[in-house]
């Protein structure tokens, strides 16, 4: 569930870098719909070697994403 977790938190952040983001461009730091903790490129979790990092090249569609995102809100939210 990590490796989800965090490959679609950098789909979005592709997303939003490059305008192709449909939802809101509010701040994933926030916490309040973020995907994932402190998701950078160079993000290894230490279950994988290194070649199975291709996770953080994965591209997610962004209907599901925003589905999610909606989700992990609401989550959070309830907390």
């Amino acid at each position: 569930y990590d490796v989800i977790e965090r490959a679609a938190s950098l789909s979005i952040r592709r997303l939003k870098e490059g305008g192709d983001w449909p939802g809101a461009m509010g701040n994933e730091e926030d916490g309040s719909t973020s995907l994932g903790n402190n998701c950078t490129n160079d993000v290894k979790l230490s279950s994988h070697s290194t070649n199975e990092i291709q996770w953080q090249a994965w591209d997610f569609v962004p209907d599901g994403l925003l589905v999610w995102e909606a989700w992990v809100g609401w989550m959070n939210k309830n907390r």
